[in-house]
């Protein structure tokens, strides 16, 4: 789950929402699972050994020994191909149903593609309004066309960095997902001052986007460029970090996506790493997607 990191209660409380779909049972656990795992490799080990995670996922305890075979892992990493994206869309998923902030008035920036409420979110909502271009502007493999659903799934089709239609400090949450990549630095800085106009005082924001210190290298592998030939930029964590901050907002945690420990150790792309790696982890330099959750200071 974690790249090899000291533990602390955070680690705990990830470890229990991923691997046990749950939070744990009292504070003072936490700092007992502290004490026992060292390390967040030494977390995971217990998690994945454990009798309630095998009890919800008959197969792990096999697969994750299979995993520590060297031999098996040499057969089976070649064969990963383009299955990659599905398990970074898995891991993604993980961030949505586990690390989200519950809100009522949602506003998800550029989400026709992979709509926030059917990748996983698991709060009530009263009211989330889906802003992205119309059917047409958009490149040919995200022509998907949405239906308003119930009356609290709206769908705006505009420019996603163009708030102009929503009103000063009315928004709990905003979320965008794969999408800040998809506009140039200028357009990004301007969506992320937009989203902090519409936030109400104490409101999140929330987004992830490639990681350019591992996209860079993967890249290296077909003469450069970006990861998909509709993405305009692809950010380091710095420099995310940096847009952010200076949009105003506190940064509360960051996460990476896919830990790629072996391509970052040797600066070389390794789609092994699609099996070795935690899926979440602390690390945000790592991994190959880098989630920000960002909020709007109360004062």
């Amino acid at each position: 789950m974690f790249a090899d990191m000291k533990t602390n209660r955070d680690d705990v409380i990830a470890a229990y929402r991923i691997f046990l779909d749950r939070e744990p049972e009292n504070d003072s656990l936490l700092d007992c699972w502290v004490a026992k795992a060292e390390t967040t490799s030494e977390l995971r080990h217990h998690f994945l050994g454990s009798e309630e995670y095998i009890r919800k996922n008959p197969m792990a305890g096999l697969v994750d020994a299979a995993l520590q075979s060297k031999k098996l892992f040499e057969e089976l990493a070649p064969c990963i191909g383009e299955s990659y994206r599905s398990i970074l869309h898995f891991a993604r998923q993980i961030i949505i149903k586990k690390f989200l902030p519950p809100a009522e008035i949602v506003l998800d920036l550029g989400g026709a593609n992979s709509p926030l409420h059917r990748m996983g979110y698991p709060h009530n909502f009263k009211k989330l309004t889906i802003i992205d271009l119309p059917v047409k502007e958009r490149d040919e493999k995200y022509q998907v066309k949405l239906l308003e659903e119930n009356g609290n799934v709206v769908i705006r089709y505009h420019d996603m960095t163009d708030l102009d239609g929503i009103e000063n400090e009315s928004v709990d949450l905003v979320w965008a997902g794969q999408s800040i990549e998809h506009v140039d630095q200028n357009l990004g800085q301007k969506m992320c001052r937009a989203a902090y106009r519409v936030l109400k005082k104490g409101g999140n924001f929330c987004l992830d986007t490639p990681n350019r210190l591992v996209t860079k290298l993967h890249t290296a592998l077909t003469g450069g460029g970006f990861t998909s030939n509709d993405h305009l930029l692809e950010y380091t964590p710095e420099e995310l970090r940096k847009i952010l901050k200076g949009s105003g907002f506190e940064i509360i945690n960051e996460l990476g996506i896919c830990e790629m420990p072996l391509t970052v150790a040797t600066q070389s792309f390794h789609f092994g790493d699609f099996l070795i790696g935690g899926l979440i982890t602390r690390n945000i330099g790592d991994a190959y997607y880098q989630y920000f959750h960002c909020k709007k200071p109360i004062h």
